[in-house]
């Protein structure tokens, strides 16, 4: 596919006009920053993984629904679409954002083509996400029953750690996290490779950051109900705290494993939770009049951390 764009520079960023009514906003100067796009009904980001150059994580909003994509190169690796209002939401507020953003203006005549805008398009990324997610699914449903017939490990952990892993591959859903396990870590990914609780890869640093994240006290599994809020996703959701420390960690941590696992882990955990306890109705009558009540633990949604 190939686009015909013409430029203009703001103070802090380059608009590159693609398609008409189509935008590519970019920081000069400063590749590990994100790039915000804007289209006819859409909206995009690309964020760039330092130290993984080939590697780019991109998100695509249309109405509600909203796509992520890791590719490398322009090869799409991994995929997961949601239809949730808020987050299609705050992504058009960010890109907004960086249209608003003070601006004087340079036409660049000499630049006769651009980035490969393609993904900007929603029918087509959703449709190259759909194919990705068929042939992931046909690659999950072999690895099922060996899966199924293994046992669980010994240590602290391995009960929990059993039940996650089947009971996600037995609902045999795709999620954009199946694939990103890091190199040179036995935690940071979705089924941890430890044997044991003191059993941590070559990038130990950031090893030790997804494990401590792992035993996080408050969370919700993937498709279950706690703390009287329904997780439909099919990852775990953890109490933000729980979220704060774990960046936190990784920040500190200040390796190129650890910027690996924070930028890929907030780009897909968009969404935590805090707990308050209240007053929640546990009988109600055929009129919908509450006739019994407790006090209990209630969780509520917030925005994630940007990493």
């Amino acid at each position: 596919m190939r686009i015909r764009v013409s430029a203009v520079v703001f103070a802090n960023f380059v608009l590159v006009l693609a398609a008409p009514g189509a935008a590519f906003i970019q920081p000069p100067g400063r590749p590990d920053e994100p790039s915000y796009l804007s289209g006819p009904g859409v909206v995009g980001k690309q964020t760039p993984v330092p130290h993984y150059d080939r590697m780019k994580l991109r998100e695509v909003a249309e109405g509600s629904k909203i796509l992520l994509g890791v590719f490398i190169d322009e090869d799409l690796v991994d995929c997961e679409l949601r239809r949730n209002s808020r987050e299609a939401s705050n992504l058009r507020l960010e890109v907004q954002a960086a249209r608003d953003d003070n601006a004087t203006y340079l036409d660049l005549n000499h630049l006769n083509r651009g980035p490969e805008l393609s993904w900007l398009n929603f029918s087509a990324f959703a449709r190259d996400c759909r194919k990705k997610q068929k042939a992931q699914t046909k690659t999950n449903s072999r690895r099922r029953r060996s899966l199924l017939s293994n046992k669980p490990r010994r240590h602290s952990r391995s009960k929990v750690l059993y039940r996650t892993r089947h009971d996600d591959i037995a609902m045999n859903r795709y999620h954009i996290k199946q694939n990103l396990i890091t190199p040179g870590t036995k935690w940071c990914g979705p089924n941890n490779q430890a044997k044991k609780y003191t059993d941590l890869g070559g990038f130990w640093k950031a090893d030790k950051c997804c494990r401590k994240h792992d035993t996080c006290d408050q969370s919700i599994g993937p498709f279950s109900v706690k703390y009287s809020l329904p997780n439909g996703g099919p990852f775990t959701m953890s109490h933000c705290s729980c979220d704060k420390r774990f960046r936190r960690c990784l920040k500190m941590a200040d390796t190129g494993a650890a910027t690996f696992v924070g930028k890929v882990f907030f780009f897909i955990q968009k969404q935590c939770f805090v707990t308050r306890t209240e007053k929640v109705c546990n009988k109600r009558n055929w009129r919908g009049k509450c006739q019994s009540s407790s006090y209990d633990i209630v969780a509520h949604v917030r925005d994630n951390f940007v990493f």
